[in-house]
């Protein structure tokens, strides 16, 4: 018969005293803390930290971290045969508290357009820009300009894959280091456009143009023993705060199959962590067309996106199409706004 497919199991264990200082690999860390049984039921299979971009004792000073509150440093996946075997075992051990197969992430997609694309095919791409008009229909942008323009606030883009454009400012080199930019459709370009876009009367504007672009975060790596990887989002949101010192966090990936980020154990962690810091994190619904209310989390069975549960700090969005109402996306309690879901004519396309 084939070989099964191959997939990240993401596990949490119970590790409640000090972090070792120093930079570890996965392996080398949990031998360190007693844990080499556990290592040695994994090999010879890739194990990695969830995240590496700072050492275990950097994350836990990062996060003030103390005893009964999750830790970051706690998280850590193999890449293994999506098949039950290693996943029972695991669980049967008692340091392992949890333990899920990844599910992946991608950008939350929109029908591809041709408005205001690459060296702009309208001559007037902001005229086209209904969103930044009045309410009902639009967010009001014009008349807020004349407030402000977004002056002193620095955000961070994290999603894959960027393009230059003439309407946007140079692009930085993403983190965490050694992250990818795949330079690939168009979805990054038309993020940044929607809030830095800057060319009135020529192409388009976005509705903060005088805002700030602090950096990207690429949650696409190359792991070795693996290939390329695209769901590292907690690694790069802990590097956006690390790095880039981020105020404002547009997390603009879903987990398949068109969840909220949040919906993995380790960004969920990562997301309540940089709220609970200060951070601004605005994250998208999702696209899957279900009600969030009755999502159960498959690493614990509990209802996380219920209106009695605990939501972890984030600006949740959702989407509509601009003229009639109509829910394009996610549904539920969880969800703290809603924007428009077409048609919004920006840098790349509508």
């Amino acid at each position: 018969r084939s070989d099964p497919p191959m997939s990240w199991l993401g596990f949490e264990l119970d590790l409640g005293g000090p972090m070792p200082a120093g930079a570890w690999t996965a392996s080398e860390l949990l031998v360190e803390l007693g844990l080499g049984p556990l290592v040695a039921l994994i090999a010879p299979r890739p194990l990695r930290r969830e995240v590496e971009c700072l050492p275990p004792r950097a994350l836990d000073r990062l996060d003030a971290w103390s005893p009964g509150r999750p830790r970051m440093g706690a998280f850590f996946r193999a890449w293994a045969p999506d098949e039950p075997g290693l996943r029972e075992l695991l669980l049967a051990r008692p340091e392992v508290l949890r333990c899920w197969w990844d599910r992946p992430a991608w950008p939350c997609s929109v029908p591809p357009g041709s408005l205001a694309e690459g060296d702009g095919v309208l001559s007037r791409g902001d005229e086209h820009q209904e969103h930044l008009g009045p309410a009902p229909l639009g967010v009001d942008a014009r008349w807020a300009w004349s407030h402000a323009r977004g002056q002193g606030v620095r955000f961070v883009d994290l999603e894959t894959s960027w393009q230059p454009h003439r309407d946007l400012p140079p692009l930085p080199q993403p983190v965490p280091p050694g992250a990818k930019n795949l330079g690939r459709g168009l979805h990054g370009v038309r993020s940044l456009g929607t809030v830095l876009a800057a060319t009135p009367g020529l192409g388009c504007m976005g509705v903060a143009p005088e805002a700030g672009l602090a950096g990207l975060a690429s949650c696409a790596q190359e792991v070795p023993g693996v290939g390329l990887t695209e769901d590292f989002v907690a690694d790069a949101i802990y590097a956006a705060r690390a790095l880039l010192g981020v105020q404002l966090l547009l997390l603009e990936v879903q987990r398949a199959p068109g969840l909220p980020a949040e919906s993995h154990p380790p960004d969920r962690v990562a997301i309540h962590e940089a709220s609970r810091a200060g951070v601004l994190v605005v994250q998208p619904a999702g696209n899957a067309g279900v009600d969030l209310d009755l999502f159960e989390d498959p690493a614990c069975g509990e209802r996380i996106f219920a209106a009695a549960s605990p939501d972890s700090g984030a600006v949740m969005v959702g989407a509509r199409m601009p003229r009639t109402g109509e829910v394009v996306g996610n549904t539920g309690s969880r969800i703290d706004c809603w924007s428009w879901g077409h048609e919004v004519v920006t840098t790349g396309g509508v």
